[in-house]
């Protein structure tokens, strides 16, 4: 039988070699190679402000302990104020109503956040004469509140003949009945379509 000494000799050996070992796991993982990765902060981007109707995307980044980006990373979306926007699972929101919203990103316990101003969406309606005499011609404009400035105009007409130029339609009345139709879409692509009966009277005044 081996002397009680050699016995602890051992045993002191073992213990040491497992704690080389843990130490050489631990380094391994935080080599450049296996960093260990502890997210600190994070950080949303957005547009500051929207449309009620627009929709865009906003992108979250997180950086652990040595201020270094994390990559890639799946962050959970959502927002405070939901009445005012809603956030997809992608960071993409859409703007519901006016008012100021906050969209946050929240990955490993860690949440960034960003303020974004939802403003008027698109308002058109179409100015001009109406009733009106039937080949009287005449002319009809689109009033544009909210969005985004600037806007593109597309025109259509039932029962009707003319043509639009920017903001405005010149024609006339064919029968009882012109449907005049407008398209306006903002810079940020929201499109509004406003469509309004003008009515054919032999009675009206002239136009001009």
């Amino acid at each position: 039988m081996e002397p009680p000494v050699n016995l602890v000799q051992r045993t002191l050996l073992v213990a040491t070699a497992a704690v080389a070992a843990a130490c050489t796991a631990d380094s391994a993982m935080r080599s450049p190679t296996h960093p260990r990765l502890v997210v600190t902060t994070g950080t949303v981007t957005c547009p500051d402000t929207i449309s009620v109707g627009q929709t865009a995307q906003c992108v979250a980044y997180f950086y652990d302990e040595n201020h270094n980006l994390i990559s890639p990373t799946t962050p959970t979306w959502s927002t405070t104020t939901s009445t005012l926007v809603s956030v997809s699972g992608s960071g993409q929101v859409t703007g519901l109503a006016v008012g100021s919203a906050v969209v946050q990103a929240t990955y490993s316990g860690v949440v960034g956040s960003k303020n974004v101003y939802v403003k008027p969406g698109l308002s058109v309606s179409i100015t001009g004469p109406s009733p009106l005499r039937k080949l009287d011609p005449c002319q009809w404009g689109a009033a544009v509140t909210g969005g985004t400035a600037p806007y593109t105009f597309a025109w259509s007409k039932a029962g009707g003949y003319g043509t639009g130029n920017g903001d405005t339609f010149s024609g006339y009345l064919v029968s009882s009945q012109m449907n005049l139709t407008v398209v306006v879409t903002d810079a940020n692509g929201v499109s509004k379509t406003v469509t309004r009966a003008i009515i054919g009277d032999p009675n009206a005044p002239n136009c001009y």
